[in-house]
């Protein structure tokens, strides 16, 4: 967060934490696809989004350009879809095949920070400390927990949900949104 909040500001990244350079000004990397895809997406603050895929030896070549308004701050990879968080408060799937976007959904009142899927579900965090739960073949939201303190990151790795928070407790939950397990790693410290 401290980088976000410096990046906001207008500062300049310290050096020890830069962003590679072969990723272009204003972007950063943001995911790679699981598997033995080679796709990778970055986003900067200039609005801009941009899928690569990235040859044996290292060299990027660009797919797609996605103009989306504003910054992409978390994504994940399907077949044929990207789906990604951005610093407006959106998430949002494009089709790589179509080069066009298929939906966005305002589920979060602050940034999307971090996104996880399955067939049913697409799962969110955002700055508003919250997870949130679409269900994709209902298209509707199915269920929101709000938390005292924001999210680290959240991974979906069939059938469970796992979130960690902020302070210090990873969650797993399962597949009707219940929570099934609780773990403190932190002591009330930030997981990173």
């Amino acid at each position: 967060k401290q980088w976000y909040q410096r990046r906001v500001r207008g500062e300049q990244w310290p050096s020890a934490t830069a962003p590679p350079q072969k990723y272009g000004p204003g972007a950063s990397p943001v995911d790679q696809e699981d598997g033995a895809s080679t796709r990778v997406m970055s986003g900067g603050w200039d609005g801009f989004a941009f899928i690569y895929d990235m040859a044996r030896g290292g060299e990027m070549t660009k797919i797609n350009t996605i103009n989306v308004h504003s910054a992409v701050l978390c994504s994940r990879f399907e077949q044929n879809l990207v789906i990604y968080g951005t610093f407006s408060k959106l998430v949002n799937g494009y089709d790589t095949r179509q080069g066009s976007e298929v939906f966005r959904l305002k589920i979060h009142s602050k940034s999307v920070l971090s996104v996880a899927a399955s067939d049913k579900y697409i799962w969110s965090t955002g700055e508003d400390h919250a997870l949130s739960c679409y269900d994709r073949r209902a298209g509707r939201l199915f269920k929101r927990i709000k938390f005292n303190r924001q999210s680290a990151a959240i991974q979906y790795h069939a059938p469970f949900l796992w979130y960690a928070g902020f302070d210090g407790i990873v969650r797993c939950f399962n597949s009707d949104m219940k929570l099934t397990s609780k773990h403190d790693y932190g002591g009330g410290e930030k997981i990173l």
